[in-house]
């Protein structure tokens, strides 16, 4: 068996899932990686529009983690019901140890959507940042991004060449942990 390494610095951009599954491939490499090492303190982040195909993807990569024995730290923040947290907190919670899923919220519970307070009233480990709530929601998810980096030995990044936000977050943590960007 062979294994290559990821560079830090690639980005794929999940636009469309016929494109060729380089990055599928890619991921799933990455996850043998992990499999391979260590139990692990892993955060994953990214962007809140993710093709279904990429969305299914991340689920299964979080399940998959946490079902090895890894600790998942994510976001819950964000408006949309689309994005790769909530991709992260279905898989981690499929995967049925929630003492293995943290999610860090940049803001209170209740400014999150409906639907997502659901979903996350089944996460045990909750951490919101109520002195964030007066914020702008991308000021409040960039602090709540770099506590979560803050937290973990790497992180897993699905985001777009123009995801201002995540990408400022990526780079001030760059330095002290390993990053893969997707």
């Amino acid at each position: 068996s062979h294994s290559h390494s990821i560079s830090k610095g690639f980005i794929l951009s999940p636009s469309s899932p016929y494109e060729d599954n380089k990055g599928d491939l890619m991921i799933l490499d990455h996850f043998s990686q992990i499999q391979l090492g260590e139990k692990s303190k892993i955060g994953i982040i990214g962007t809140q529009e993710l093709s279904q195909a990429h969305q299914q993807m991340v689920e299964l990569l979080s399940y998959a983690l946490v079902l090895s024995g890894n600790h998942v730290y994510t976001s819950g923040g964000g408006n949309g019901m689309n994005g790769t947290n909530l991709a992260v907190i279905r898989g981690a919670l499929r995967a049925c140890n929630t003492d293995l899923i943290t999610v860090i919220l940049p803001q209170r519970i209740h400014y999150q959507p409906a639907e997502l307070q659901l979903l996350l009233s089944r996460v045990t480990q909750l951490i919101q940042m109520p002195e964030n709530d007066e914020m702008d929601l991308k000021e409040a998810a960039n602090m709540c991004n770099l506590k979560i980096l803050d937290h973990v030995d790497k992180a897993l990044a699905f985001l777009f060449h123009g995801s201002k936000t995540l990408l400022n977050s990526l780079e001030n943590a760059s330095d002290h942990i390993e990053i893969i960007k997707f």
